[in-house]
């Protein structure tokens, strides 16, 4: 159930100044997503819980932006210099847990998994991209 937020806002706008520098911006607010209880069993998984009953993921948001500078050459070449910065102040939220619980043996014997509920994905920390593009 990894899409299955109950709130999603989106928005994105850019401007473009007369003496040839364009500006953009991205932003992504969304609540989490649900939370299941499993088990492994040598068969398969086992539901705790209804499935998506253990609780939800934090809320997240993301925000990203993009500077592109047109370089005056000769007029048969256009480029530019383009700036992309990505999770702009990332909050290094957790977006997916460890939802199994239990091991359950052939005699239904529960034994815990010492990961349950501990995050392995987080939200992606700030970066940045350089680049020229060029066309001819």
């Amino acid at each position: 159930m990894p899409n299955d937020r109950t709130h999603v806002f989106k928005f994105s706008g850019s401007y473009r100044f007369s003496f040839g520098l364009t500006t953009g911006i991205s932003f992504t607010a969304q609540s989490g997503t649900p939370l299941s209880e499993y088990a492994y069993q040598d068969i398969g998984v086992k539901f705790l819980r209804i499935r998506g009953a253990a609780g939800r993921t934090p809320a997240t948001w993301d925000l990203n932006a993009r500077v592109m500078c047109e370089l005056p050459f000769a007029d048969s070449w256009h480029t530019r210099l383009i700036l992309d910065i990505f999770h702009i102040a990332s909050q290094r939220q957790p977006v997916d847990g460890d939802e199994h619980h239990f091991y359950l043996d052939s005699h239904g014997i529960p034994y815990p998994i010492a990961t349950f509920g501990q995050a392995y994905r987080y939200q992606p920390p700030m970066s940045a991209r350089v680049g020229v593009e060029v066309h001819f």
